[in-house]
């Protein structure tokens, strides 16, 4: 989903979206870890929360490219989504 707004600061929420993904972003030590529990693999981290948002948004359009590509026939295709902090 090039081109869309990134997430913001406070919610994680990304804006021009109309799905959203429950995201769990956890502290350890030096960095965030961030995973969306409803799509299997799904997950990604960062130095700080906002860059672990960043990247879990990213980890999500690419899981749901390669279940496109897969010929999946999921509903999480559609072709507008968000991802949201638990």
């Amino acid at each position: 989903m090039s081109g869309s707004s990134p997430p913001c600061t406070k919610c994680g929420r990304l804006v021009n979206s109309g799905t959203f993904f429950r995201v769990s972003v956890q502290p350890d030590e030096d960095r965030f870890y961030a995973e969306v529990p409803v799509l299997p693999g799904c997950h990604s981290w960062g130095y700080t929360y906002e860059e672990a948002l960043k990247n879990i948004k990213e980890a999500v359009e690419l899981w749901l490219e390669v279940k496109r590509e897969q010929g999946s026939r999921s509903h999480w295709n559609r072709p507008r989504r968000s991802v949201v902090p638990s």
